[in-house]
C-alpha cells in the first residue's frame, strides 16, 4: 500500500499540551514534540492520511510550493515514531493493535456452513485493548447466551468473536461466505459499533437478502439515529436480546408472526422508522440455558461468569442500570456454582464474575462462596464490587480469598464527599478506606478506579482526587484513572444540557476512557486531557512497582 494514503493513530492515546507543544507517553517513555512534530501528532488520529497530513502542514507552515521537503520530514517523523512505538502507521479498526495487512487471511475459528445465524462481536478499534487480554480477552457473554436460546428453539449458529482478533475486510468476506447466515446478528458497544457496520456492510455486499440484526448498549440507545444513518442495519434489537432473536429468527425463516408485534425491536418499514414497544426484562435468569462459549479455551482461558443484571446504582457515567430499566436480577447460588462446576470439569480454573456488581447481594453472595468450599472447587477468581459492602459484612473479604478471590476491584470514583454525592455514587471516603483496608488485611489485591472530567471536576477536585488517590496507593491499593466518557445511555449525555457539558463530535472508534472530548462547565476537553497525563503518570509511578501489567487496563 502506498505510505501516503495510510491513516497514521497514536497508539497511546496519552498525552497532554504544553503550552503550544505536546508531551506524549509510550511504553517506552515520555517524548517531547516542538511545534511542527505536534501539530502532525494531532494528525495522528487514524482518520487523516499521510498525504492529508502533508497537505494540512504545507498549508499552515505556507509552504506549499516545497511540498515534497515537507512530505520527506513528515515521513522521517512517522516512521521514526513507528519505531519507538508511538504509531501504528497503517491503523486500521479491525486491525487495531499493529500495522494493517490487507492481504492476508486470517484464521478464524468456524464450525458451521449455511448457518440460520451468525453472532458476531466486532473487533475493538482501539490499538491498546490487546495490551490487556486477561480482562479483555473473556468472552462475550452476550451472544453466549443468544446463541444458546436459539439453539433451543432448534436454529442453527455460529458465533465468533472478534473482540481481540485481528482481522481485515478479506477475511470478513471469508467468513460470511464460509457460514453463508440467513440473520447475521452483531453485538455491538460504541467504540466497535462502526466495525459492526463495515461487517454488515460486506455482508450486504456478499447477499443482499442476508438480514442484519444490531444488538447491544449503543444501539439500545441510539436505535433511531442508527437506523436513519446505517441503510444495512435492518434491524436493531435493545436492552436483552434473547427472546427478541428467537422471534425474528421464527419471522424470518418460519415465516411465523410479524415484525411489528416483536416486542423490544426497532425496524424499518419502508421510510418508515418503527420503534416496537419495549420487551419486559427476563425475570427468571435461571430458566436461561448456560451460555454457548464457542471456540474457548476453557484450560487457557479466563472464564467470564454473569451471575445478575443490571445494577442497583444510578451513576450518572455509566450505563449498567439504564440498559437494565434500572432493575437488579440475579440469578440463585445453586445454578451460578452449577456452571462454574460444569465449567471446572471442562478443565477451566481461572474466572472474572462480570456482573456489574457481584457483591451487591451479601445474602447470596455468603451461598456462592459456600458451595464453592463444598464441591471442592480450586478456582481463582476476581470480580467487582462496591465499598459499601464493608458496612454489610466486614469479614466477607475474607471469606472471599478462602473461595479464590485474588483481586477485587471498586469503583471510587472521587476523592470528596462532595463530588462523591454528586455523581450519585452512594458511598461515603470513610467506607473507602475501610473497604480497601479489609481486603487487603484478607490478603486480596485491590484495584481502584477514579474518574477525571466528569460535570462537576474543577482544577481543585481533581488535585484532590489525585491526592486521595496516593492515599489509596500507601494503603495497598492500585489505582487507575479513567476519563468520563459520555457513552449514549448515560445521564451525561442525555441530560447534558442540564449538566452544562459540550460534547465534541467524535467518531464512534475514539469512545474510550483515555481520550477527552467532552468540555464541562469548569474544565475544557484539553485541560482535561492534560489533567489525566499529569495524573496518571504520578499514579503510575507508584503503582510500578506493585504491578506495572495493570497500567493498561486504562486505556481499554
Amino acid at each position: 500500500m502506498n505510505e501516503l494514503n495510510m491513516k497514521p493513530r497514536k497508539y497511546i492515546d496519552f498525552w497532554k499540551y504544553e503550552g503550544s507543544n505536546i508531551v506524549a507517553g509510550s511504553i517506552n517513555g515520555t517524548y517531547e514534540f516542538d511545534q511542527i512534530a505536534s501539530f502532525i501528532w494531532t494528525k495522528c488520529d487514524g482518520h487523516h492520511t499521510v498525504k492529508q497530513i502533508i497537505n494540512d502542514l504545507a498549508r499552515a507552515c505556507n509552504m506549499e510550493d516545497e511540498i515534497e521537503i515537507i512530505k520527506n520530514d513528515v515521513l522521517s517523523l512517522l516512521h521514526e515514531w513507528k519505531y519507538n512505538q508511538l504509531i501504528i502507521m497503517n491503523y486500521h479498526p479491525l486491525h487495531a493493535f499493529s500495522e494493517y495487512d490487507s492481504d492476508t487471511l486470517y484464521d478464524i475459528e468456524v464450525s458451521s456452513s449455511n448457518a440460520d445465524v451468525l453472532l458476531i462481536a466486532p473487533p475493538s478499534p482501539n490499538p491498546t485493548t490487546g495490551m490487556n487480554v486477561k480482562i479483555q480477552g473473556t468472552f462475550p457473554l452476550g451472544v453466549g447466551y443468544i446463541s444458546a436460546v436459539l439453539k433451543q428453539y432448534n436454529y442453527s449458529v455460529e458465533v465468533v468473536n472478534l473482540w481481540l482478533h485481528q482481522i481485515n475486510e478479506k477475511t470478513v468476506r471469508w467468513l460470511i461466505e464460509k457460514v453463508n447466515p440467513k440473520i447475521l446478528g452483531i453485538s455491538t458497544m460504541t467504540d466497535n459499533f462502526l466495525n459492526g457496520i463495515t461487517i454488515a456492510t460486506i455482508a450486504k455486499e456478499y447477499n443482499r437478502e442476508i438480514v442484519t440484526v444490531f444488538g447491544g448498549p449503543h444501539v439500545t440507545f441510539t436505535d433511531q439515529e442508527s437506523l436513519e444513518n446505517y441503510p444495512v442495519i435492518d434491524v436493531i434489537v435493545r436492552n436483552e436480546g434473547e427472546f427478541s432473536m428467537v422471534e425474528l429468527a421464527d419471522y424470518y425463516l418460519r415465516n411465523s408472526g410479524s415484525l411489528h408485534n416483536i416486542k423490544g425491536i426497532t425496524f424499518r418499514d419502508n421510510e418508515k422508522i418503527i420503534r416496537n414497544p419495549r420487551r419486559a426484562l427476563i425475570k427468571d435468569l435461571d430458566a436461561l440455558p448456560l451460555p454457548d462459549r464457542a471456540h474457548v479455551d476453557f484450560k487457557k482461558s479466563m472464564i467470564g461468569i454473569q451471575t445478575s443484571r443490571g445494577c442497583p446504582g444510578a451513576c450518572i457515567f455509566c450505563v449498567a442500570s439504564t440498559m437494565a430499566g434500572g432493575y437488579y436480577r440475579v440469578r440463585s447460588a445453586e445454578k451460578v456454582v452449577e456452571e462454574i462446576d460444569y465449567l471446572y470439569k471442562q478443565g477451566a480454573r481461572k474466572f472474572f464474575f462480570q456482573d456489574d456488581t457481584f457483591t451487591a447481594d451479601i445474602v447470596r453472595l455468603r451461598s456462592i462462596l459456600k458451595l464453592i468450599r463444598e464441591k471442592n472447587l480450586h478456582i481463582e477468581w476476581n470480580a467487582e464490587s462496591r465499598v459499601d459492602i464493608v458496612d454489610k459484612d466486614p469479614l466477607i473479604f475474607l471469606e472471599m480469598q478462602k473461595s479464590g478471590c485474588r483481586t477485587v476491584q471498586f469503583g471510587v470514583e472521587a476523592g470528596s464527599q462532595e463530588q462523591l454525592d454528586k455523581l450519585k455514587k452512594n458511598i461515603s471516603v470513610d467506607q473507602i478506606f475501610r473497604a480497601v483496608t479489609a481486603a487487603k488485611s484478607a490478603g486480596l489485591d485491590v484495584v481502584c478506579t477514579m474518574l477525571m472530567g466528569h460535570p462537576y471536576d474543577t482544577a481543585q477536585s481533581i488535585q484532590s482526587s489525585i491526592e486521595f488517590a496516593e492515599k489509596l496507593i500507601e494503603w495497598g491499593a492500585f489505582v487507575l484513572f479513567s476519563i468520563v466518557c459520555p457513552y449514549p445511555g448515560t445521564q451525561i449525555r442525555a441530560k447534558a444540557e442540564q449538566y452544562k457539558v459540550t460534547i465534541h463530535e467524535t467518531s464512534y472508534n475514539d469512545y474510550f476512557v483515555s481520550n477527552a472530548f467532552m468540555d464541562t462547565a469548569y474544565l475544557t476537553a484539553d485541560q482535561i486531557r492534560n489533567f489525566y497525563f499529569d495524573g496518571m503518570r504520578k499514579v503510575i509511578h507508584l503503582n510500578i512497582h506493585k504491578d506495572a501489567e495493570k497500567f493498561t487496563a486504562v486505556t481499554g
